[in-house]
């Protein structure tokens, strides 16, 4: 039986300890709630993957929620670029038909409360945060190519926005 520790020099376990280390601060400087000031300054040189994915496919335009550790809970960055895809899309004649899906084990659960609970909110802050929902759904029934959603998993809290007029397919697992 071999000897515990055999073959594990005191710098592997520094490294992975290291390696643990810088994995927990990047995630606490993406989240930017309690992290130290100088993770807060370092946090937007850490590369970071949109919220908002898009992909054309001849002429279908993929827009996916990519938030799969909140569950596609919405931000204003994802409304914002919801928006701007959306018009984006319809504006280009090579696109026939825009399809909406979510990253991960869910479509979406609605606005994400944690996000919201960070810090207290005013009233303009909420009213500009419902006006981003409202523009998003606009953005929705106005896109002049059909708008389809590929709803799996949970799909939650739309019906307020106006986001119960979508064409949507559900996937099983």
């Amino acid at each position: 039986m071999p000897e515990r520790g055999v073959g594990r020099t005191p710098e592997s376990g520094t490294a992975r300890a290291a390696a643990r280390s810088a994995v927990r601060a990047v995630a606490l400087a993406r989240s930017r709630r309690g992290a130290p000031l100088f993770l807060r300054l370092l946090a937007p040189t850490i590369p970071r993957m949109s919220d908002l994915l898009m992909q054309r496919t001849g002429w279908r335009c993929d827009l996916t929620m990519n938030r799969p550790d909140r569950l596609n809970a919405v931000t204003e960055e994802m409304y914002e670029g919801l928006v701007k895809e959306l018009a984006a899309a319809s504006d280009d004649p090579t696109v026939r038909v825009v399809v909406l899906r979510g990253a991960g084990r869910a479509f979406c659960v609605g606005a994400d409360l944690k996000d919201h609970g960070v810090a207290e909110r005013s009233e303009d802050d909420k009213r500009r945060y419902a006006q981003f929902g409202q523009d998003a759904a606009a953005a929705i029934m106005d896109c002049s190519k059909p708008v389809v959603a590929a709803v799996h998993g949970h799909a939650i809290g739309a019906e307020d926005s106006g986001f119960i007029g979508l064409v949507g397919w559900f996937q099983r697992d």
